[in-house]
């Protein structure tokens, strides 16, 4: 249903000629097919749009759009590629003052590394920590909930899964209180895969 709306964006940006807009709805859109699985699509999009706003010079976009780009990678399973996009916005996020955008690439440096064959627990939970702190302070509850999804998962693959259990619950309750629904059922089916 996104994607559609993201679609008609798309169009409009376009037609109208206006570089920063057409820039925005492909950094959206690249996102949104990378979330539904059309990942080479989205990574088509999203390398047009890194490029316009590198060229545009708009540094917030730009580390946003290079997170999504992150994402995108570690979807299709190339976590190298992932990481090495992510290490560039953990760097300038930090260079620039930006915690916000610190806090996302931290998530997703836990969610890259619990993908390897053999992750390290303790990178994995520790940049899911950090990335926590610097979410609770800013008010970023969807992050936060990811967070905890994310180390419920990691925490699944070892012998702990009652923290497991807990984190999850907490991500699980989170999302409902937001009525992020489909994220919602994405933690209780991790929940269930504890069983």
């Amino acid at each position: 249903e996104a994607v559609s709306w993201i679609e008609r964006g798309q169009d409009v940006s376009q037609s109208e000629n206006i570089p920063l807009l057409a820039a925005l709805v492909d950094w959206r859109l690249g996102e949104a097919y990378a979330l539904v699985g059309r990942v080479d699509d989205g990574l088509a999009h999203l390398e047009r749009a890194e490029q316009q706003l590198s060229a545009i010079g708009h540094m917030g976009y730009y580390l946003r759009t290079v997170t999504a780009f992150s994402t995108a990678y570690l979807l299709a399973g190339r976590l190298g590629e992932a990481r090495q996009w992510v290490q560039q916005v953990l760097d300038l996020s930090r260079s620039q003052g930006q915690p916000a955008v610190e806090a996302e690439a931290l998530r997703l440096v836990g969610d890259i590394e619990a993908c390897r064959k053999s992750p390290d627990f303790t990178v994995a939970a520790a940049a899911y920590h950090h990335a926590l702190a610097l979410a609770e302070g800013r008010g970023m509850r969807p992050l936060m909930a990811h967070c905890y999804v994310g180390l419920g998962k990691l925490l699944g693959q070892t012998s702990d899964t009652c923290q497991a259990h807990e984190y999850l619950g907490i991500s699980k309750a989170m999302y409902s209180e937001m009525e992020m629904n489909f994220w919602a059922e994405q933690a209780a089916s991790e929940i269930g895969r504890l069983q």
